[in-house]
């Protein structure tokens, strides 16, 4: 996600959204499926902010487990 355009981003997080959202709308019919259907969203909210803050998240990690890496460009 960061390395592509402004545009292809925003295409594939509504995209997904639109995905995700019909989805949900299908599973929820069900009471037996509602509960896959809820957990489907919160795996694509947590896909957003991974892909928002996939940079600092993934420094912040490495550099607790390798701290010779704090100035190393991830």
């Amino acid at each position: 996600m960061g390395r592509s355009n402004p545009g292809l981003r925003l295409a594939i997080v509504v995209g997904a959204w639109v995905l995700v959202s019909a989805l949900g709308s299908v599973l929820s019919q069900d009471p037996r499926t509602a509960g896959i259907g809820q957990a489907v969203s919160y795996a694509y909210i947590a896909f957003c902010v991974y892909t928002w803050f996939a940079t600092p998240i993934t420094r912040f990690l490495l550099s607790r487990r390798y701290p010779w890496l704090k100035d190393a460009h991830v």
